[in-house]
């Protein structure tokens, strides 16, 4: 199971541990949606047509391409933080898109678009906020064996759209220190996912550009 937006975040992890009480996230309230689309769900191709291009992006940026690697099953990768299984479990049939691109910085950046029920989108962002805050400290290896610690932060983001969840995480490799900012947004039943991860200090202007560029294009396309 290496889905959509949580396949962006935590591509690198094979489980998660107990950890100190640093975390945090920005989601917020609901706001009300200024038409009823509350039942209504795009499909595959819908989805993948409100993605990012390169187009709609500044100048200097490339799309990366997806790497391609045969499935493997993580069905016991998460005993340890059962609410964060039962999320990514919850995800694995949603209709979902992604796309990848490399900054002129040399970051890259993931955004992926789910599309399901208002009410589903919900409580999705309510269950995956409640995951992360049960295993603010990760613990697994890279699919080169290597052992990694990741830690999970609060990361003071604005609000866009009707909920905006907002997290940093971090993990040391080979020396180096590589970090993430991870942003979900829901409008209505669509939620755009933007995950920014570079080595040293991630610039969060770029990550709160693209995600605006990202709901705009959703908000364009699907709603």
């Amino acid at each position: 199971m290496r889905l959509g937006i949580l396949v962006l975040t935590m591509a690198l992890l094979t489980g998660c541990g107990s950890g100190s009480d640093d975390r945090g996230t920005t989601l917020q309230p609901p706001a009300p949606t200024a038409e009823s689309i509350v039942d209504r769900v795009f499909g595959d191709d819908q989805v993948q047509n409100a993605l990012l291009t390169v187009a709609d992006l500044p100048t200097g940026w490339s799309v990366k391409p997806r790497e391609s690697r045969a499935p493997r099953d993580d069905s016991d990768e998460y005993a340890e933080c059962s609410e964060f299984a039962a999320a990514l479990i919850e995800y694995d049939d949603l209709s979902h898109g992604g796309v990848d691109f490399t900054a002129p910085s040399g970051a890259t950046v993931n955004q992926g678009v789910l599309s399901v029920t208002e009410p589903k989108a919900r409580s999705f962002l309510a269950d995956f906020a409640t995951a992360v805050t049960k295993c603010p400290k990760m613990t697994g290896t890279t699919r080169g064996g290597h052992s990694i610690t990741m830690y999970l932060t609060a990361l003071s983001f604005p609000k866009l759209a009707d909920e905006t969840f907002a997290l940093r995480m971090s993990t040391t490799a080979s020396t180096q220190t590589i970090t993430m900012d991870l942003v979900m947004v829901r409008r209505a039943g669509v939620i755009t996912g933007v995950v920014q991860t570079t080595i040293g200090t991630v610039d969060t202007t770029t990550t709160e550009d693209i995600a605006r560029r990202a709901l705009a294009k959703v908000e364009k396309t699907l709603i």
